[in-house]
Parts: structure tokens; sequence; C-alpha cells
């Protein structure tokens, strides 16, 4: 279903799926208003047909009703195509950072803090400099720090919560306020027995 508008579109057309533009070509417009659902049902899928789309695939019952150019955006840029996996486990992901963030050839000391939740991100008024408020959520303290730049790697939903002074331009917090994250889990269950059987760890 997805290919029967993708592939209407021009090279140039697909271009603007992955920009941020004052005005788009008509055929984008009309992507713009469409949801998933109302896609397939432009497709003459009946309402069932649609239900069993949605029973089959969990993924398709939770996009149902996102926009359908959000969703040719992703496949313009192949996001899907390709995955990965981290061999030992995600666990390396942020071990492999810390081993970088220690190690001679990077920033030099490193502290973590653990237990601090980050309020504001401050631009400084009389110098080049980043502020952050953060509370200790430990002592219940609330201080301010000041640095030299801010790497901040904050999902939009964390940061639509965090006060920014001055704010990003009106485009990013619009991006910041309007991005959809869909719902991810990785649900297991460890049973001692079932139906009487015992059962092993795996």
């Amino acid at each position: 279903m997805y290919n029967k508008y993708f592939y209407n579109l021009t090279s140039n057309e697909k271009t603007e799926l992955i920009k941020i533009k004052q005005n788009y070509s008509h055929k984008i417009r009309e992507i713009q208003n469409l949801s998933l659902r109302q896609a397939y049902e432009n497709t003459n899928l009946s309402q069932d047909a649609i239900s069993m789309i949605s029973y089959l695939s969990s993924l398709e019952a939770d996009l149902l009703h996102i926009s359908l150019f959000e969703i040719l955006g992703e496949l313009y840029t192949v996001d899907f195509a390709y995955n990965y996996t981290i061999e030992g486990g995600m666990t390396n992901l942020p071990l492999a950072f810390y081993n970088q963030l220690i190690s001679s050839d990077g920033p030099g000391k490193v502290q973590f803090k653990f237990g601090h939740l980050v309020n504001s991100i401050i631009k400084s008024p009389y110098r080049d400099k980043i502020i952050l408020e953060v509370s200790d959520l430990n002592d219940k303290n609330v201080y301010y720090k000041e640095f030299d730049y801010v790497v901040c790697c904050i999902p939009f939903s964390s940061l639509r919560r965090i006060k920014i002074s001055p704010n990003f331009s009106t485009l990013k917090m619009q991006a910041i306020n309007e991005l959809n994250y869909e719902i991810g889990q990785k649900p297991f269950y460890i049973l001692k027995s079932v139906f009487g059987r015992k059962m092993k760890a795996i």
C-alpha cells in the first residue's frame, strides 16, 4: 500500500518527505492530510480487512492514526531496511561510551552523576557559556553549573518538559513538540512450570 503512494511521487517530490518547507507540492500536501487508516481506505479495503491487518501486525495497529507523510519519510530514508544488533547485548553500548570517555584518548576526567534531573538549559546572557539547572534527587537541592558546550542526547518526549532559554527556532520547537514515538517493549516471562512440567531458563 505504501508503494502506491511512494512510487507515484517524482524524485523532487520524494525529497520533500524529509524537508521542512513553508509550501509543499500538491501531492505532498495531499499525503500530509492522510492518516495510514485513510490511505488503506483509499485503496478500497474494507474496515474488516484493515482490522485483520492490524491483528496480524501489531506495528500496523499502532501506526493507523499516524500521518502517512511521516511513514513515507521513513520509507524514503530506508530507516528499517537494515537492522543491526550489538554482539553481547545492548549493555555494551553504554559501556563503549564509558570506556571511551575514561580512556587516555578521551576528553579527560569524566564524572557521572546519577540521580540528577536537568530542569533547564540556559544560554548565559553574559558570556558564551551554557548553564544547566539541575535537581539533585538525593538531597532535593537545585544547583546551576556552567559549561563551554553541552551535548544534548535527550529524547524529544523528555526534552519537552525541560525549559530552554532562549528557545530553539520555531521549526525546531515544532519538531520537538510534535514528533511521535511508538511504544517499544521486549516482554519475556520466567515460569517455574507449565502444566506441571518444570521449565528450564534459557
